[in-house]
């Protein structure tokens, strides 16, 4: 009796442990339902996908260009100026800042810039002022023109801390004039910022003036760029 007790309990232990192990075998596996979650959980884009994400959204920004008008002015003199800006043609001869009697034939005046101190605008105009003056007198000697023009306006305003102060034709204001020259000079003191452009044509001086030009650098430059001086041509016929 004791041997065949002992060996059904054998047969029984020897059936159970199988059915155990196969049971922790398919409890081990992982659902269908997981595996699919841990797959999917990051989403790539497709490779030919143009979406960015919000970091990387670039915007072209577009800027309306400024409409312009151009001036025919009196002693053969044209420019482009920004069609907002205010434009006051006159003959008013008088001394000027650099030494010399000359007369003012046009002025032109930028809209006013709002929010303006002390600080950035000593001065107190809230605006950009473009003048040409011409000098009558005929001129032998540019260089000391302009060299007594410099000398007149340090006088005038004391120290000034010159930024530019060269001869150039950079701006290309003189159509067809050998031997005509160009001359630069930017200053700013503690009240007054200002930059003066000399050109000489034909033994007469030019005389374009620049009150605050900071508060409408662009446009200044885009007038000065587009200024011309053009020779009258006599029609006089000659004699036989």
């Amino acid at each position: 009796m004791t041997n065949r007790f002992f060996l059904e309990s054998a047969c029984i232990v020897l059936l159970i442990v199988p059915m155990l192990m196969f049971s922790g075998c398919t409890s081990s596996t992982p659902s269908e339902n997981s595996s699919n979650l841990s797959a999917t959980s990051v989403v790539m884009p497709p490779q030919n996908s143009s979406s960015l994400s919000p970091e990387t959204t670039t915007t072209t920004a577009t800027t309306t260009p400024v409409a312009t008008t151009v001036a025919h002015l009196s002693n053969g003199i044209t420019l482009s100026y920004p069609s907002d800006w205010e434009i006051q043609e006159l003959s008013e001869t008088s001394l000027r800042d650099y030494g010399r009697v000359t007369t003012n034939i046009v002025n032109f005046f930028s809209p006013n810039t709002p929010g303006l101190t002390m600080a950035t605008n000593p001065d107190g105009h809230p605006y950009t002022t473009v003048s040409i003056d011409v000098d009558p007198e005929s001129v032998s000697d540019n260089d000391r023109y302009f060299n007594l023009a410099t000398v007149a306006l340090e006088n005038k305003y004391g120290s000034i801390e010159i930024t530019h102060h060269m001869q150039s034709d950079a701006f290309n204001r003189i159509e067809e004039c050998s031997g005509c020259k160009d001359y630069n000079l930017e200053f700013k003191t503690k009240i007054v910022e200002r930059w003066y452009h000399f050109s000489s044509v034909d033994g007469r001086f030019y005389i374009i003036t620049i009150n605050n030009p900071s508060l409408n650098n662009d446009e200044v430059y885009n007038m000065l760029k587009s200024t011309k001086i053009v020779l009258p041509t006599s029609t006089q016929k000659a004699r036989s």
